[in-house]
């Protein structure tokens, strides 16, 4: 009754809010297990003790009582006064024991009395256990996908650095092909200018050539045109000229020496004339 009531004192000073870990924290904080350790170890030491020596007590009483027994009637009256202190001592101590153990049972009682259940407090700890296992567990899921995440986004900046870089090198070959390409078409106008201008100078000359061919031909036709009327006249002069040679000779008979004249001036014309022909007809 003792144990309750302080019990129950003791009891009365808890928060009837608290949670049950709070009050098994607090209850075995206060309770200070190492010291009742050390208590409890010195009692279990005495208790060992005193069954030992409860059972060597026994056993003598045994004896004692054995011996007793096969006694004679004279020697039990001198062995009984004995044999019965023997008895109230072992009682006594049996007393003493048993008083000893009651007062342990009951101090270790009374502070046990108003201990707080520890399963709800441990079945709390252990579902927070779990519930933190279950966090640290995403935590760690966590982490490998923020890794992953950094290690992603390290990856894109770095494909954003060479993109950057890829359109700086683009931009720069496009600057220097169109630099290229104006200077091909430069480069091309220039020769076509120069080929021109060749072409030009090579035009003007062949012009040039065929005004002087155009011109000697002029000056050939020129020439063979009068070649070729002073052939004429001289025809005429030779016509004129055996007409007045068979009037003077109406037989007709030349001598031969001026026959062979008229026939070689007749050939003579008739060959200057062929030349003067084919020389037109050249230049033409």
């Amino acid at each position: 009754m003792e144990a309750r009531e302080g019990g129950g004192s003791e009891g009365e000073k808890s928060s009837p809010t608290s949670s049950p870990v709070s009050l098994v924290s607090n209850f075995w904080k206060d309770f200070r297990l190492e010291e009742e350790k050390s208590v409890l170890d010195e009692q279990g030491l005495r208790i060992g003790e005193n069954q030992e020596n409860s059972q060597k007590n026994r056993r003598k009483l045994a004896e004692s009582t054995r011996d007793f027994k096969k006694a004679s009637p004279e020697e039990k009256l001198s062995l009984f006064n004995s044999l019965l202190r023997s008895y109230q001592e072992e009682v006594d101590n049996l007393t003493k024991r048993a008083k000893f153990g009651e007062n342990a049972f009951l101090n270790i009682y009374q502070k046990l009395y108003e201990a707080p259940d520890p399963y709800p407090a441990l079945a709390s700890i252990s579902e927070q256990d779990l519930k933190v296992s279950e966090v640290e567990s995403e935590n760690r899921k966590m982490k490998v996908e923020l890794e992953e995440f950094r290690a992603e986004a390290s990856h894109l900046k770095n494909q954003q650095a060479t993109i950057r870089r890829l359109e700086e090198r683009n931009r720069q070959l496009e600057q220097q092909m169109e630099e290229k390409v104006k200077e091909i078409v430069e480069m091309k106008q220039r020769t076509l200018a120069e080929e021109n201008q060749k072409t030009l100078e090579v035009l003007k000359d062949r012009e040039q050539s065929l005004q002087d061919q155009l011109r000697q031909a002029k000056e050939s036709v020129a020439n063979m045109q009068k070649l070729h009327e002073l052939a004429q006249t001289q025809l005429f002069e030779l016509r004129a000229q055996s007409g007045v040679m068979l009037i003077q000779t109406p037989d007709y008979n030349l001598s031969s020496k001026s026959f062979t004249y008229l026939v070689l001036k007749l050939m003579f014309l008739l060959n200057t004339l062929l030349t003067a022909s084919t020389l037109c007809q050249h230049n033409l």
